[in-house]
C-alpha cells in the first residue's frame, strides 16, 4: 500500500482562517510608489521638471526629418466579436508599452480577449469594492472606449484613474480627495494610470474650443488641459518604458510652436517640461537612426524592396515581402512586384531584361526629335483617379510581409517632413489607393483652412502670442 506523506496540518480546532494585516491609511511617498529604492539619491519633483537637454543632441534633432508613421496591422477577423475591440486594442498600444519595443497587433489582441473573458463588468466591479488595482486599472481603461462595460462619468473615471497613479493630480486635488492604499499595486499599473490620464487630458483639450486648441495661452496655464497633458507625460519620460501617448503629446507641443514660427521650448511655461524634451529628442533620434539602416538595407539591392512599376510607390520592410520576378533575369535587374497587377503592366519594360536575347530596351528617352517615330506606345504608370478596392481585395494575400508607402506632408509647418502608412495585414491596392485618394483630399482641406484664416483677417495683422487671435 502507498504510504501516505506526513502533513503537518493545523489541529481542526486551530484551523481558523488568518485574518488580514489592517491596510496602512498614512501618505505614502511618491519615490517607494514609484517603486524606487533608493530614496537617499532620488531627484525632488523639481529636479524632475527641470532637466535640461544637451545643446548638441537639441540641435541634432532639430534637423532630422519627422516621419509620422501609422501602423494598421488589424486581421482581417478578429478572434471574438467585442464592442469596441478595436479602439480598446489601439489604446493598449498607446498607453501600455514603450515605442520601442511594441509588441504585434495579433498578440495584443488575444491577450486583450483573454483579459475580457476572465473579468467581465461584474467581476471589475468587485475588484473596485475591494480596491483591487489590476481590476481597477482593467475597469477605467475600457471605460474609456466603453468596451463591454456601461458607459462611466469623465470625471469619475479621470479620479478612478488619479487614485491607481499613487501621485497627487488635479481632478482629485481640486475636489479635496485623498489618496487610498490599493491592493496589487505595481510600478506597472501606476504608470499606465499615469498614461490613460494623459490620454484623457490631451482628450478633453481637443474637445475644447476650436480657437484654445492651438493657442499657446493653454501651455501658460497650469490649470489647462494641455498643460496638464504635458504635465503628466513628463512624469511618464522620468524613467522607462515610455508609452507613445507622452510622444504624441510632445509632437502636438512641437506643432503648437509651428504654428506660430516659435521654438515651443523659450515659451514661458514650457521650461518645465525638460524630460519631455530630452525624450522626444531621443525618440527623433532613434527613428532617424533606424531610417539610416533601413536605407543602408535598401541601398545593397534596391530592386528586392520597391515595386517595380512605375508609379506604384509600395515599398517593403524585408526583402522577402515582395514577389520577384521567375524569368531568367539577373539578381541585379531581377524586378519585384507587390502584385500580379504591377507584374502585368511593368512586363513592357521588364521583358527586355528577362528574355534572352534581347540586348537593348524597347523604349529610348524621348529628346524631342522630331524624325523619330514611335512604332510601339504602352502606358506603365498609374493615374491620379484610382478606385477604391473592393472588400475582398483590402487584405493582403501573404500576411506577415510589412509593405509601407510614403508621401510628404500637405501641412504648410510640416515641410519636409513624411507620412508613411505601414502595414502587414492591408493589400498593396488599398494603400496605393489611401495615397492617392486621401493626400489630394487633405491638401484641398488645409487649402481651405488657410483661405478661411486669411479671410477673416484681411489686414495681416500679427498673430496674439497668448490666444492665436488678432488685436488692435
Amino acid at each position: 500500500m502507498p504510504r501516505r506523506r506526513p502533513t503537518t496540518a493545523m489541529p481542526r480546532q486551530q484551523r481558523q482562517r488568518e485574518q488580514p494585516p489592517m491596510r496602512d491609511t498614512s501618505p505614502v511617498p511618491w519615490e517607494s510608489q514609484w517603486g524606487l529604492k533608493d530614496t537617499s539619491q532620488l531627484p525632488t519633483m523639481d529636479d524632475m521638471f527641470s532637466v535640461l537637454v544637451p545643446p548638441d543632441r537639441a540641435a541634432q534633432a532639430a534637423n532630422i526629418t519627422r516621419i509620422h508613421e501609422a501602423v494598421y496591422d488589424r486581421p482581417p477577423i478578429l478572434p471574438a466579436a467585442y464592442k469596441k475591440l478595436d479602439e480598446l486594442i489601439i489604446l493598449k498600444q498607446e498607453l501600455y508599452y514603450d515605442y520601442r519595443q511594441q509588441p504585434d497587433y495579433e498578440t495584443i489582441c488575444r491577450d486583450t480577449v483573454q483579459v475580457i473573458e476572465d473579468y467581465p463588468y461584474e467581476r471589475l466591479q468587485r475588484g473596485l469594492e475591494q480596491k483591487d488595482c489590476p481590476m481597477m486599472l482593467e475597469l477605467g481603461i475600457r471605460s474609456l472606449v466603453q468596451c463591454e462595460v456601461p458607459e462611466m462619468d469623465m470625471t469619475a473615471n479621470f479620479e478612478l484613474l488619479e487614485s491607481l497613479t499613487a501621485l497627487d493630480l488635479p481632478v482629485m486635488d481640486s475636489r479635496g480627495k485623498q489618496r487610498e492604499q490599493m491592493h496589487g499595486s505595481t510600478f506597472e499599473h501606476r504608470k499606465r494610470a499615469l498614461a490613460a490620464c494623459a490620454w484623457l487630458s490631451l482628450l478633453h483639450h481637443f474637445e475644447g474650443k476650436p480657437e484654445r486648441v492651438w493657442s499657446l495661452h493653454t501651455l501658460k496655464d497650469p490649470c489647462a488641459w494641455l498643460s496638464n497633458a504635458a504635465h503628466q507625460a513628463t512624469m511618464l519620460c522620468w524613467q522607462e518604458p515610455i508609452p507613445p501617448i507622452a510622444l504624441r503629446i510632445a509632437s502636438c507641443l512641437m506643432q503648437i510652436g509651428r504654428w506660430y514660427r516659435v521654438d515651443i521650448r523659450t515659451v514661458e511655461g514650457t521650461e518645465r517640461f525638460g524630460a519631455l524634451w530630452r525624450t522626444y529628442d531621443d525618440f527623433l533620434i532613434w527613428q532617424a537612426e533606424r531610417e539610416q539602416q533601413r536605407v543602408a538595407k535598401v541601398l545593397f539591392a534596391p530592386n528586392r524592396y520597391q515595386c517595380a512599376a512605375d508609379g506604384c510607390g509600395i515599398q517593403a520592410i524585408n526583402s522577402r515581402a515582395l514577389r520577384r520576378c521567375g524569368g531568367d533575369c539577373s539578381d541585379e535587374s531581377k524586378a519585384h512586384y507587390c502584385n500580379l497587377h504591377c507584374q502585368k503592366k511593368h512586363w513592357f519594360i521588364h521583358r527586355s531584361s528577362c528574355k534572352r536575347g534581347l540586348s537593348t530596351p524597347p523604349i529610348e528617352d524621348d529628346d524631342g526629335n522630331p524624325d523619330w517615330v514611335d512604332v510601339d506606345e504602352h502606358d506603365t504608370k498609374y493615374t491620379d483617379h484610382i478606385p477604391l478596392p473592393d472588400h475582398r481585395l483590402l487584405w493582403s494575400e501573404r500576411n506577415g510581409s510589412e509593405i509601407f508607402v510614403d508621401f510628404p506632408h500637405p501641412g504648410r509647418s510640416f515641410k519636409g517632413d513624411i507620412i508613411r502608412i505601414r502595414s502587414s495585414t492591408f493589400s498593396p491596392e488599398f494603400l496605393r489607393a489611401y495615397r492617392v485618394l486621401w493626400y489630394p483630399m487633405c491638401v484641398r482641406n488645409i487649402n481651405a483652412v488657410w483661405l478661411e484664416r486669411d479671410s477673416r483677417k484681411p489686414d495681416r495683422r500679427r498673430l496674439c502670442m497668448n490666444c492665436g487671435l488678432a488685436h488692435e
